[in-house]
């Protein structure tokens, strides 16, 4: 066991082949880092969603890092839920970066094409949004403004008083010798230190929520990101998320995890380091178990 661990720690020392420019951010807070840079594909780097991939299958993860992966079209959802993350926690840049279109009618005649390829011309390089998909966003920063305990945290980041958006974080792992990186929604810095993470979503009832909780591994999320804090000399006293729908009246809810998620997601994030860990320092990235197995009985099928 020594010596397949001094193994392991020689191999993960070894330089990577794709150096890429996140490799090249030193430890610590970055503010302003493209997302192009924070989402390179780089292998041994541990972010939450490749931390996901290695828990379904390690050879699920390495195929996504060499790009093998089908590109897939970007849906309507994950469209409009990166354009909302902008107009919310990034007013000016959301401004700069889309433009409403308007409607053109029957997108068949020749008049409504001849309408959209000059208004297109004329706002090129912006990225056009439907004016449903503006009011929604419009809607949904209004009621976050208005919520009591939501809205004055939101007002300080709009108005530059506190706070910052989309801060990326760079550390190594203690455990595991993992570069590790995690993306910041907004964080908040000084004694009371504070991520929230912004979840547009159909239903932000606790109970539904609390599903989307386990089918998309927040807790793992969080217990990531406070690691990264941590190490950094940031810590964060508190992370919470910030559930809003999509739809008026935009409904919206912030919710902490309890203990219990938390220690049990931590328990699996730093296992899921460790098997990262194990698969690139011996270059072994298993696909599932080829046993046949019994399906159960689901307990809320009974």
């Amino acid at each position: 066991m020594i010596a397949e661990s001094a193994e392991l720690a020689e191999n993960l020392a070894k330089p990577s082949a794709v150096p890429g420019r996140f490799l090249a951010l030193p430890d610590g807070l970055h503010h302003d880092v493209p997302e192009s840079t924070y989402h390179e594909r780089i292998l041994g780097v541990a972010s939450k969603g490749a931390l996901e991939l290695v828990r379904y299958a390690p050879a699920k993860y390495l195929s996504w890092v060499r790009g093998e992966d089908e590109p897939e079209e970007e849906s309507r959802a994950l469209f409009f839920g990166r354009a909302a993350h902008c107009g919310i926690l990034e007013p000016e840049k959301y401004a700069r970066t889309y433009a409403v279109e308007p409607a053109y009618g029957d997108g068949r005649t020749k008049a409504a094409k001849e309408k959209k390829d000059a208004w297109r011309a004329e706002h090129a390089g912006a990225i056009p949004l439907a004016e449903a998909d503006a009011r929604a966003i419009a809607g949904m920063k209004d009621a976050i403004s208005k919520h009591p305990e939501m809205g004055p945290i939101f007002r300080a980041l709009w108005e530059g008083k506190r706070g910052a958006a989309e801060v990326t974080v760079k550390w190594t792992c203690p455990e595991s010798g993992l570069i590790c990186r995690a993306r910041d929604d907004l964080f908040i810095d000084g004694e009371d230190a504070e991520t929230i993470d912004l979840k547009t979503t159909a239903d932000c009832r606790p109970e539904e929520f609390n599903r989307s909780r386990m089918k998309w591994g927040y807790g793992r999320q969080r217990a990531h990101y406070e690691e990264g804090h941590a190490v950094t000399g940031r810590p964060i006293r508190r992370f919470r998320f910030l559930a809003i729908e999509k739809t008026a009246p935009y409904l919206l809810k912030p919710y902490d995890l309890s203990p219990a998620i938390h220690e049990l997601s931590r328990r699996q994030i730093s296992q899921a380091k460790a098997d990262l860990a194990r698969c690139v320092g011996f270059d072994d990235f298993p696909g599932l178990s080829p046993l046949t197995e019994t399906l159960e009985i689901l307990p809320w099928e009974r």
